[in-house]
């Protein structure tokens, strides 16, 4: 997952492994339930991002579950993240599309050799 790449998403997901925590439990618990049933569930540890310590750990921890939502948005609703809009450089062949047609744009994007008497002629272009 490329998006879990990213440095500050890495060195925290390192120091989960280095402490040995269940990275999937550790979020859900310690993260989401604890958040959003602080006042609640008395078996849930409050969380109150007010505190210098719970903030700091709340801030370290929103790399991975940025990342992860991300992930999951782009792969379970189909919904481009921004990086994969620029790795794939969609923002760049937008404005080609209509003019050069699918079928050109997939070779494009596949890198292939094109040669000039196969592209077609722009207008205001001589």
């Amino acid at each position: 997952m490329e998006v879990l790449e990213d440095f500050e998403v890495k060195k925290r997901i390192a120091d989960f492994k280095k402490s040995g925590v269940d990275i999937g439990r550790y979020l859900y618990e310690s993260g989401r339930n604890a958040v959003a049933h602080a006042f609640s569930e008395p078996s849930v540890d409050p969380v109150n991002p007010d505190e210098p310590a719970h903030l700091a750990r709340l801030s370290s921890d929103l790399p991975v579950i940025a990342a992860l939502a991300e992930y999951l948005i782009e792969h379970e609703f189909g919904i481009l993240s921004q990086r994969t809009v620029w790795r794939q450089h969609l923002y760049e062949l937008d404005g080609f599309r209509e003019i050069i047609g699918a079928r050109l744009v997939e070779r494009i994007k596949k890198k292939e050799r094109i040669p000039p008497e196969s592209l077609p002629k722009l207008q205001g272009f001589t």
